[in-house]
């Protein structure tokens, strides 16, 4: 389990970047207070929502941007740019939807 600041024990969070390269997205909240960031810039940064938000940011993120791009070889650097490519997309989402939360509030 993550703690309040979306840090998980360090298996967990290789697991979770194998998972993100083989295309399955993984979005961090932060119960209290801030995500934060992993040094590969692999997960989203979820902080502001709560999960059924999350869920709805992500799964219009599929819809509007397409799933995640397979990384065979995390080396081959074409790979990787189109999957940053890819998360840059869909944490603009996250990053509007956060920012539309706190405006409503």
């Amino acid at each position: 389990m993550g703690d309040r600041r979306g840090l998980f024990a360090p298996g967990a969070e290789q697991a979770m970047q194998r998972a993100v390269l083989h295309g399955l997205p993984v979005v961090k909240l932060a119960p209290s207070g801030r995500v934060l960031p992993a040094p590969h810039g692999l997960f989203l940064d979820g902080t502001g929502l709560n999960e059924q938000e999350a869920t709805e940011v992500l799964a219009r993120c599929m819809e509007t941007h397409g799933a995640l791009p397979i990384v065979r070889e995390p080396s081959a650097t074409a790979e990787m740019a189109a999957l940053r490519q890819r998360l840059s997309s869909y944490q603009q989402e996250f990053t509007l939807a956060a920012a539309t939360r706190l405006a409503v509030r």
